[in-house]
């Protein structure tokens, strides 16, 4: 089984928890009241769900390959006020 060493985890405000999710896990997510919580519970999501691929004989995916920021300063349309 390949090695990783981990994996990025997107973390998104939602309206009274923090939501977590892995990208290169697909269905890979959890969440928490606070950021510490929330990355706590899904790296034990992201564990079991190598567990599972372990016991099951397949293969561990690798992490996404380049996590970067768009701006879109002056490419969005005026909005009406």
């Amino acid at each position: 089984m390949e090695r990783v060493e981990g994996y990025t985890v997107v973390y998104r405000k939602a309206e009274d928890v923090i939501l977590a999710e892995v990208p290169a896990i697909p269905g890979c997510f959890s969440d928490g009241p606070t950021l510490e919580e929330a990355r706590e519970r899904v790296r034990d999501a992201i564990l079991n769900f190598l567990e599972d691929l372990k016991d099951s004989g397949e293969e561990v995916p690798p992490n996404v390959l380049h996590v970067e920021r768009v701006l879109l300063a002056g490419f969005l349309p005026a909005l009406p006020r």
